[in-house]
């Protein structure tokens, strides 16, 4: 099992951490019409990137023809999140009887 996800995690592409926003905005040029009183048209759709990494946050400003691919990533790194996850679960089961096994050898030994 331990080398199943390692093997997926080899098999994995590039992640990216974050959450993808859309978002409208207003601007700055007066009588334009996103600033009309009544149906306002914001300007956009605009897709943004948010995450933090080494306690930093940031936000990258995405393209609409790269949606899919930072979509992609971001799942990917869901998914990376999830096997690490597994991988530090089997490891501590595997740690945990190391230490049942060495401390009933020791019991048999000194008993």
């Amino acid at each position: 099992m331990f080398e199943e996800l390692i093997k997926m995690l080899n098999e994995m592409e590039f992640i990216m951490p974050g959450k993808i926003t859309k978002q409208y905005n207003v601007c700055k040029t007066p009588n334009c019409k996103c600033k009309r009183e009544k149906n306002p048209i914001k300007h956009g759709p605009y897709y943004y990137l948010s995450f933090t990494f080494n306690g930093k946050g940031r936000t990258l400003s995405i393209p609409e023809d790269m949606i899919e691919e930072i979509s992609k990533r971001n799942n990917n790194y869901k998914k990376f999140k999830e096997l690490i996850n597994d991988i530090v679960e089997l490891s501590i089961e595997k740690t945990r009887e190391e230490i049942l096994n060495v401390k009933s050898k020791s019991k048999k030994n000194n008993g």
